[in-house]
């Protein structure tokens, strides 16, 4: 189902976007959107001690295939042909990753629910209408996992904040004067060795469409 929802929101936006005039410079000025698409999130790392750190097996690895929705924020400005934006980001999974279960002799819990960043854009036009972007910056989970040893009893609770870095590229058209779309694929890396011998790792890889309506620009 969540499947044929992505389907048929892209092939109506793609239906919006060749059926209208464009405008000359999307996302010129300060624009706010609303994003959906598809995220995969894969979750590994190991616990316990020096011996365990340096065997090849991984004593945590999950993988999660999630519809994500995400609201955000910029503010973009066009050099010639060039672009540059800063942009911040909020997303949440449409159905938060929480589960129990047990791998080689530990029993682990897993919560994430949410993902923002804060990135700098930077894109060249091409056409009238149009413009590719690439784009990269600083990323911020609420990644819960806790993990209790059966064999020694250890305790791992791994509940801080989590941050990491983001890098991406885009393809933005324009609608009208105020109203772009945007396909946006992008990968987050969060890293978390909060205890000795411990080191947990998320990987999140997702695709995603979105309306940018532009709210302010400079005449």
């Amino acid at each position: 189902m969540k499947k044929k929802v992505f389907i048929g929101l892209f092939l109506g936006c793609s239906l919006i976007v060749f059926g209208q005039k464009g405008a000359n410079y999307p996302m010129d000025g300060m624009y706010g959107g609303v994003e959906s698409g598809a995220a995969y999130v894969k979750v590994n790392g190991f616990f316990g001690s020096e011996a365990r750190a340096n065997a090849e097996d991984e004593y945590l690895t999950k993988e999660f295939t999630k519809s994500v929705v995400s609201l955000n924020l910029g503010y973009g400005k066009y050099l010639g042909e060039s672009f540059i934006a800063l942009e911040a980001h909020h997303s949440l999974y449409t159905k938060k990753i929480s589960e129990s279960f047990t791998q080689s002799d530990f029993n682990f819990d897993l919560s994430i629910s949410s993902k923002s960043e804060l990135d700098l854009v930077i894109g060249r036009k091409i056409g009238a209408k149009s413009l590719l972007t690439l784009r990269g910056g600083i990323a911020f989970s609420n990644i819960n996992i806790t993990a209790i040893s059966d064999l020694d009893n250890d305790l791992y609770v791994l509940d801080k904040q989590w941050n990491g870095y983001s890098l991406g590229s885009g393809y933005v058209h324009g609608i009208s004067d105020n109203l772009s779309i945007k396909t946006k694929y992008s990968l987050t890396f969060f890293n978390n060795k909060q205890f000795p011998n411990t080191d947990s790792k998320l990987v999140d890889n997702r695709a995603t469409v979105s309306f940018i309506y532009r709210i302010w620009t400079k005449e």
